[in-house]
């Protein structure tokens, strides 16, 4: 009787923990396993970096350079300079027209301006997403910047007073560009479109198109009176990547399709040649109007992101996901020089002023400072 009576028990007490789940074998994840990445890139942005919208008050952080950029083992010619301050990927980089600044745009959602060869001057803050594009205009005196928040603002660059913002997009902008007269702005957004607005007085749209697919890159002309974009077409279609038009009679002009994605298009200084970097891992050098007989520049081993033209036009940069800048002759095509000490994707190259230095946008939120007098020289 006293043996079925513990056998009861024992029989309730087992039924008490499997209901409480005290049975279950808890769930354990192999110590070896990699950790698992929830990270959706939106079609539209460039492969390889996820440009997650941030806050508007994020913090932006103590910014320095590196005097010494030897020590920092680089793994090819170190640079002459190392900028840093950026959290994330540094988009865009220019130099102000007299050279005594340079400009640049994160994905943390700041603008910097930087002394070329000391330390940052002031932090811009107003977008609330990345800032893909910065320009400045032709006096120096402004400063124009495209944002992952769908707006273009205007800055004053001494006081960095922010003196307008426009929303003429409904998606990200990409690129933003001042006329050489500073009267007009240009942009390029993911929306397809490219818009002129005359801002000499009250904001006023002069000219808009739409193209196939995200617009990465626009420029003016020397002159004004054409402007260029690049952009992304799906590989079934027949659109075309490169698009110019001429202002005045407010048409399309000539046509091209490079690659899938123009990353960059660059109009030489004297007006006769287009340079258009793209997935296609080259550069295109293409005669003005008509984009005929393109000269390829092959070196890249990943799709090139940007490209631009010394002040004299006798060479060009460019940068790449490959994690290097090249110097590249004009007339010849001939590779002129490698700078292969970027950590990471290099996503904006641009020449200063005077032509001796050249500043590359990188991956981990670095601006690299080349000396552009080492082109020709090969270690």
């Amino acid at each position: 009787m006293n043996m079925l009576r513990v056998s009861f028990t024992v029989v309730i007490c087992l039924l008490w923990m499997f209901a409480n789940g005290c049975t279950t074998k808890p769930s354990v994840e192999s110590e070896s396993s990699p950790p698992k990445e929830n990270v959706e890139l939106n079609p539209t942005t460039k492969p390889g970096i996820n440009p997650s919208e941030i806050s508007s008050s994020a913090k932006s952080t103590k910014a320095a350079i590196i005097e010494n950029p030897e020590e920092e083992n680089f793994e090819g010619e170190p640079p002459l300079h190392v900028l840093k301050g950026h959290r994330g990927v540094v988009w865009s980089v220019v130099f102000s027209p007299d050279g005594g600044v340079i400009a640049s745009g994160g994905a943390d959602g700041t603008i910097k301006l930087w002394e070329p060869l000391g330390s940052e001057k002031k932090s811009l803050q107003g977008h609330t997403a990345a800032v893909k594009s910065v320009a400045f205009s032709p006096d120096g005196k402004k400063l124009l910047s495209g944002s992952y928040d769908k707006t273009i603002r205007l800055w004053d660059r001494m006081s960095g007073e922010l003196l307008d913002t426009f929303e003429w997009h409904y998606e990200y902008v990409n690129s933003v560009a001042f006329s050489p007269d500073g009267d007009r702005i240009i942009s390029g957004s993911t929306d397809k479109t490219i818009q002129v607005w005359n801002i000499k007085s009250a904001p006023t749209r002069e000219w808009i198109d739409s193209v196939n697919g995200t617009v990465w890159s626009v420029s003016f002309s020397p002159d004004g009176e054409t402007v260029f974009s690049g952009s992304t077409v799906n590989p079934f279609e027949l659109g075309m990547t490169v698009v110019s038009w001429n202002l005045k009679s407010r048409v399309r002009g000539y046509n091209s399709k490079v690659g899938d994605t123009v990353f960059g298009v660059a109009c030489s200084p004297d007006g006769k040649t287009l340079a258009i970097a793209s997935d296609s891992k080259s550069i295109s050098l293409s005669e003005l109007p008509g984009l005929d007989l393109p000269l390829l520049l092959k070196g890249h081993s990943k799709s090139v992101t940007s490209v631009v033209f010394s002040p004299d036009g006798k060479s060009i940069a460019s940068g790449s996901y490959d994690g290097s800048v090249k110097c590249w002759d004009t007339k010849k095509g001939s590779e002129l020089k490698t700078f292969d000490g970027n950590s990471g994707m290099v996503f904006s190259v641009v020449y200063s002023p005077d032509g001796k230095t050249i500043a590359s946008g990188n991956q981990d939120g670095t601006i690299n400072l080349w000396d552009a007098q080492l082109i020709g020289q090969q270690r």
